[in-house]
């Protein structure tokens, strides 16, 4: 029952944010990119996070909907080369 509520909220969210307006988008934008950077100094400071998010990763590595990715990725490693 609350999984459903739940889902029927991001639901609603989903498609609130496709029919906002660019300002709107622009406030999402910046929070998203705020999480995205307390996420990284997470990762930064919690090996266990850093363990959760490689075996999410490496799962994805094993799929076949994923080539596009990994040819993506050795193509602009070819690119930019190693640091």
């Amino acid at each position: 029952m609350i999984l459903d509520q739940g889902m029927r909220v991001f639901e609603k969210l989903a498609e609130e944010i496709k029919e906002s307006e660019p300002r709107q988008r622009d406030h999402l934008v910046n929070s998203i990119i705020s999480f995205l950077d307390i996420t990284t100094e997470v990762l930064e400071e919690s090996a266990e996070l850093r363990e959760a998010f490689a075996r999410v990763h490496g799962k994805f590595m094993e799929y076949p909907e994923c080539r596009s990715t990994i040819k993506q990725a050795a193509r602009a490693y070819q690119r930019f080369g190693a640091d």
